[in-house]
């Protein structure tokens, strides 16, 4: 059986950069505004994510990673129907 290398975890979670964000999410954005995990998105390739701290996964949660590509307007991807 093949292993694969994910997800590949360089700190602890949420990393430091993820933390800083999560902070200042919590106080400034309302709380009507739910979260499921805490996942700041980086890039997504694929079916890779990679959040701001370097960590990998595999994304499971339907392209999240695209979704937020689509909010920031940081793929190519958005612009396509």
């Amino acid at each position: 059986m093949k292993k694969y290398p994910f997800p590949n975890i360089k700190t602890e979670l949420p990393g430091p950069l993820a933390k800083q964000v999560i902070d200042k999410d919590d106080k400034y954005v309302s709380p009507s505004y739910t979260r499921d995990y805490p996942c700041v998105a980086d890039q997504g390739k694929g079916a890779i994510l990679t959040d701001i701290d370097g960590n990998e996964f595999l994304d499971f949660c339907a392209g999240i990673h695209q979704l937020w590509s689509r909010i920031s307007g940081g793929s190519d991807q958005a612009s396509t129907p």
